[in-house]
């Protein structure tokens, strides 16, 4: 089964109507049917915290998914452990010439333990780490 990194921005492009990449997102999600997606518990969080950032009015809807991620059988939640901390740290003190997040770094670390190239994720950083991001290679 393919396995596909689910990042942030595609879970909340999928999740906000308004959001521009949304439809992006939703053609992604139809395309993909089948693959096996991959996220982290520290992008779930991020996800939460980007919500209710920029649309508060959804966070019930949001915490609902978050629960719906850890219990989908078609989808691999890793969880957050120390030695996920720490590898995202490391990644993130070798690449002080890049705007990357910690959470980035996990999710790049996480990525490449399990062979994943592809990305849902507009984020323009997957493709610096030589990974593809599909919502930003996709049409809607």
């Amino acid at each position: 089964m393919t396995c596909i990194f689910a990042d942030t921005s595609y879970w909340f492009a999928l999740l906000d109507k308004t959001d521009e990449w949304h439809d992006r997102a939703v053609a992604a999600q139809s395309r993909l049917a089948g693959a096996r997606l991959v996220t982290t518990d520290e992008v779930l969080g991020e996800f939460l915290n980007l919500v209710s950032a920029r649309a508060n009015r959804l966070r019930g809807v949001a915490a609902d998914w978050v629960v719906q991620a850890h219990r989908a059988s078609d989808m691999l939640v890793e969880v957050q452990t120390r030695a996920s901390f720490d590898g995202g740290l490391e990644l993130y003190r070798n690449r002080l010439d890049k705007a990357y997040s910690w959470v980035d770094c996990v999710s790049f670390v996480c990525m490449r333990r399990r062979g994943i190239t592809d990305a849902l994720t507009r984020d323009e950083r997957f493709e610096q780490e030589g990974s593809v991001a599909l919502l930003r290679s996709a049409s809607p």
